[in-house]
Formats: structure tokens, sequence, C-alpha cells
């Protein structure tokens, strides 16, 4: 995963716009700028443990096993069923119409 924002054409995959994490306003301000004009975009961002991985300096090896023990970390913390809470995920609940969501 890039350590930069992308803003991504959805239609040609094409990357429109990169800046670092400290500049994600920019990339949504260009986004929105895209979708004026009719071009439909999509922004990619990095996520906390890539950003924590890359500001510790971690080889590509450590950033995977880093990984690794954070997925491993976050499941062995899980409620009793699927959708109980835990000290690493709080479910809500919604009225949402799941069915339109795509």
């Amino acid at each position: 995963m890039s350590k930069k924002v992308q803003v991504i054409s959805v239609e040609s995959k094409e990357v429109l716009y990169t800046c670092e994490v400290i500049d994600e306003e920019r990339a949504y301000a260009y986004a929105s700028k895209m979708e004026e004009i009719g071009i439909d975009v999509k922004i990619i961002s990095p996520n906390v443990t890539d950003t924590l991985s890359d500001a510790l300096g971690l080889s590509v090896e450590n950033q995977e096993k880093f990984q690794e023990s954070i997925f491993e970390e976050i499941h062995d913390h899980a409620g009793q069923n699927e959708e109980d809470d835990s000290c690493c995920v709080k479910y809500v609940s919604t009225e949402l119409d799941k069915s339109k969501l795509h």
C-alpha cells in the first residue's frame, strides 16, 4: 500500500492526485473538484498501522509481522459472538437499509 493519499479515477483506475497524509484535506478538495466536472473518483489513504510502521521505519518484513500481530491482537479480544462488543470492536445498531450499500 502506498504511504501517500491518492485520488484515483474510478473509471480508468489512474492516480490523478497524490499527497502526504498530513495534506489529506487537499486530496479531498481535489476529489471534490473532479466530481464537480463529472469525474468519478475514490480516495485511498494509508491506515493507522501503515502510518505507524512507516513512522517507526520498519522494514518490509517487519511491517508484515507488525500487521499480523495487530490482526491477531484484535481477534484475540473478540467478544463471545461475532457481534459482541469487545475492547477493540464496538457494534452499533442502525436503521440503515443495507441493501442500498455498494
